[in-house]
Formats: C-alpha cells, structure tokens, sequence
C-alpha cells in the first residue's frame, strides 16, 4: 500500500499506525508506521478544514489511521504526504 514515488497531483492512500505526533501552529506532522516504513503526514487546516482539523488534533501514538492526499517532499527528504482526508481506523486504549 505505500508506494512513495513523489508524482505532482497524484493522491495516494497510506494507512498505518501512529508513532508521534508533533504540532506546529496551524499545522500537525504526524510519523505513521505504514507496513514497516515511516511516513509523514501533513495535517494542514486549510485543506483539512476547521472540524476535521480540529478532530485530529486528538489524534495520539498507536492510533491506526487511513490518510489520503498527495504525496509531497518533505525539507529531511522523509516520505511525507499531504493529508486531504483521514479515517480513524482504530484507537490506541492502552492509556
């Protein structure tokens, strides 16, 4: 399911586990553990929008999430994406 070929405008689907999560004002990166691979994913509130960005600012480590977007290069050349939509999958209830 994670194929990181960087392609201009061409969505891509990667689901995973969460293994941080760090915000930074009106963006969030989150690591997700996609099939042993690390990828990052751009949570942005304006391609979000308000509601659902402020939902996954409740995101948390060993969430399993689906996101959608499009495949963007990151400034540490780590394979991130641009998260236009996201699924909670299944939620971390160890805490």
């Amino acid at each position: 399911m994670v194929d990181m070929q960087y392609s201009d405008g061409i969505e891509d689907l990667v689901a995973g586990r969460i293994k941080n999560v760090r915000s930074l004002g009106h963006i969030l990166f989150i690591d997700i553990n996609a099939e042993g691979r690390l990828v990052q994913g751009v949570f942005r509130e304006d391609l979000l929008g308000k509601d659902k960005y402020t939902e996954s600012q409740h995101l948390k480590e060993g969430d399993v999430i689906r996101v959608c977007g499009v495949k963007v290069p990151s400034k540490k050349r780590s394979d991130s994406i641009d998260v236009a939509s996201y699924t909670i999958l299944s939620k971390n209830l160890t805490d």
